[in-house]
């Protein structure tokens, strides 16, 4: 898949990412993955779901070519984009300004971390500051 944004001279960086439960100890397969273009740029956005493996197929992202590396002065070469993955169960995973680079393929892990049954079920009353009572609540 290709993410639509303007690029120098065709240049095509390219963007696998990898979802996983914290600590990188099983792939999260059905994860959504939205790679949003820099700032300026039209905002365009791709989506794309994982794989059993918690992968994403390998993305086709424009940027700018390598040659800007040999220009003298503050000209990065690369370009930046956010990436956000979302499952359900975890907490939202956020990368921003991750740089492509002309003809390279980055890998960007996502470890998400998984909602605690306590915080998905229970929640406390406000402004209550009692924690001796052990006993559930609605007895």
């Amino acid at each position: 898949m290709e993410l639509s944004t303007p690029r120098a001279n065709g240049a095509l960086g390219y963007l696998i990412v990898e979802a996983s439960t914290a600590e990188n100890a099983l792939p999260i397969p059905g994860a959504l993955v939205t790679v949003t273009s820099p700032p300026g740029t039209g905002s365009t956005a791709l989506s794309v779901e994982t794989d059993i493996s918690g992968r994403t197929e390998r993305l086709v992202l424009g940027t700018v070519d390598r040659a800007l590396s040999e220009v003298p002065g503050n000209v990065h070469p690369y370009t930046t984009y956010d990436i956000t993955v979302v499952a359900e169960g975890y907490y939202p995973f956020y990368a921003r300004e991750v740089p492509i680079f002309s003809g390279v393929t980055t890998l960007q892990p996502a470890a998400l971390i998984a909602l605690s049954s306590f915080e998905s079920e229970r929640v406390f009353p406000r402004n209550n500051t009692d924690v001796t009572n052990t006993e559930p609540f609605g007895n």
